[in-house]
């Protein structure tokens, strides 16, 4: 699953996030607001699986992540969820 979640944060998520999640990926460098430090947010007791589960699917009110319900199946979120969850530091 984390293996699968890499890949597919390689493709979608890196250019906002950046290679290790730290919101610094060259179109995040110019959003504002920047995105999330995922280091940060993925870090056990911060946020649940559900609620980040939640974001990947319906995106980050008052920012510009997008949806990725209609993008990624059920199944591909929580590989992204899973993978997200390395971050932790």
């Amino acid at each position: 699953s984390v293996a699968i979640g890499k890949t597919l944060f390689q493709t979608n998520c890196v250019p906002c996030h950046g290679a290790d999640g730290r919101g610094d990926g060259p179109v995040g460098l110019t959003l504002s607001p920047r995105p999330a430090d995922l280091q940060q947010h993925a870090i056990p007791g911060v946020h649940t699986d559900g609620q980040l589960y939640l974001w990947v699917s319906d995106g980050f009110p008052g920012s510009v992540m997008p949806a990725f319900r209609n993008s990624l199946s059920d199944e591909e979120r929580w590989h992204l969820v899973n993978y997200i969850r390395t971050f932790a530091n």
